[in-house]
């Protein structure tokens, strides 16, 4: 018998091999889960989007809304999708289940991704509070933004931009900028809008970064406050994917208890003194203990700070072992340059100079009033008071910007409406505003007159050519 009738061959499995479960939408990378700088949900959509290649306000209006309303969990919660205003859209990015919860939903069922909530601060619910917790408008440092996209990186918002209490890259060493920078433009960006693209003005389409130089403009003790507060932030959003069990809305309570059992036994005026060294007054202190309510992120990072201990200490370790160093009288990192001491104390001539050199700064937009006095901790009252004239030039200053700023953006809200319209009219297409509320970005500003006699004037020139 030859040898090669008993030649083994390789054995054959024809049963059909398993399939893993298929996403309705890509199934895309969430970027930096796990380290401080983490994507934010805002982003995250606006990446899908983009990888779509459709706009945001398509995908939640035409997928995750939908899905929504037929689902068991969030049944009902389509409204909550819409961004067609791009109002309130800072919320996809926090604690609340009606939004941050049924976005996360949506997209971790239709992406299977399974670490979305990462994304918001939804792992944080009960331990901050939401009231002015979140920017309601989109800040960046556009040093990052360049350095990203120079160096082929993904384009995205950082979950921690979202936070009112984070005012400066300390990588970079500069302020977050708050609005537009091209100066055709210099609109607020909201978190997500209809046409959202990463990196990019919704407003005017335009980059959003810029290569910057390292600014070290404001007092020490604000840099090293920021510093601060980015790493304690920071190092609480990257370690949200290993916590267990969140800390409970009553974990804060029970710190404030037993800092105030530190103080010693008790004793008339105890709890004055107690408020006056967190630096809030007494009624507000009172409802803390009430649990009626939990401080604001910014006085919870500062009560931090006077304890010396971090932000995790104070949410997750043991609170009997906890030694709280609090000294009466002695107020922790401000975030204002100027505090006030005693009665009338914006009449110095710190306060003038400060002000003096803010009218002689070439800041684009130049600041209201009442953002000049929230950088100095005070009321627009209080510095009119005392530096009257140089308080009309600023206030003068600002609305000569706000009527160019009017013009400028009339006229080019005129621009848009005639192109638009004799767009539609090239289609043999009569422009009523029906049709042009398809197109135009704001359709509400063909109530202005202005932009109405433009518009009659195209409807005369397509009515005559009939």
């Amino acid at each position: 018998m030859s040898s090669a009738s008993n030649m083994a061959y390789e054995e054959w499995k024809l049963g059909l091999p398993s399939t893993p479960p298929r996403s309705t939408l890509y199934s895309l990378e969430p970027v930096g889960i796990g380290t401080p700088l983490v994507e934010c949900l805002t982003s995250y959509i606006t990446r899908l989007a983009e990888a779509h290649c459709v706009f945001p306000g398509i995908l939640m209006h035409n997928l995750m809304g939908p899905f929504l309303q037929q689902s068991s969990v969030y049944q009902g919660s389509r409204e909550s999708m819409a961004v067609g205003q791009a109002q309130n859209t800072q919320s996809f990015n926090g604690t609340a289940q009606k939004r941050a919860g049924a976005a996360v939903y949506a997209l971790e069922c239709l992406t299977l991704q399974r670490s979305l909530r990462f994304l918001t601060l939804l792992t944080w619910e009960g331990a901050f509070s939401a009231h002015k917790l979140l920017r309601r408008t989109q800040t960046w440092c556009p040093a990052c933004l360049e350095e990203w996209r120079s160096t082929g990186q993904v384009i995205y918002e950082p979950l921690l931009w979202t936070l009112q209490v984070v005012t400066r890259c300390i990588r970079h060493h500069c302020e977050l900028y708050t609005a537009c920078p091209h100066t055709e433009c210099g609109h607020s960006v909201p978190w997500l809008a209809w046409k959202t693209l990463p990196g990019h003005c919704p407003s005017c389409h335009q980059w959003l970064g810029m290569a910057i130089s390292a600014q070290n403009e404001g007092d020490e003790a604000t840099l090293i406050w920021q510093q601060w507060v980015t790493e304690q932030l920071g190092n609480l959003l990257a370690l949200a994917p290993t916590v267990v069990v969140p800390p409970p809305r009553t974990r804060i309570h029970e710190v404030l208890r037993h800092a105030l059992q530190q103080m010693g036994p008790e004793r008339p005026g105890r709890h004055k003194e107690f408020a006056r060294s967190l630096g809030v007054v007494r009624g507000t202190y009172s409802t803390w203990l009430s649990k009626q309510d939990i401080p604001q992120l910014e006085t919870l990072l500062s009560m931090c700070a006077r304890w010396k201990i971090s932000l995790y200490e104070c949410l997750f370790e043991n609170v009997m072992a906890l030694t709280l160093h609090s000294d009466l009288g002695i107020s922790g990192p401000s975030k204002y340059k100027y505090q006030r001491s005693v009665r009338g104390s914006w009449g110095t001539p710190q306060v003038q100079d400060a002000l003096e050199a803010i009218l002689t700064d070439d800041e684009f937009p130049p600041p209201s009033l009442g953002a000049v006095a929230r950088r100095l901790g005070c009321y627009p009252a209080s510095l009119r008071q005392h530096h009257r004239e140089v308080c009309n030039a600023l206030m003068e200053r600002y609305q000569i910007y706000l009527q160019t700023k009017k013009q400028t953006d009339l006229q080019q809200y005129c621009e848009e409406v005639k192109q638009a319209a004799r767009h539609i009219a090239s289609q043999g297409k009569r422009p009523n505003s029906h049709q042009l509320a398809k197109v135009l970005k704001k359709p509400g500003i063909l109530r202005a007159p202005e932009i109405r006699e433009v518009w009659q004037e195209v409807l005369r020139e397509f009515d005559t050519h009939l």
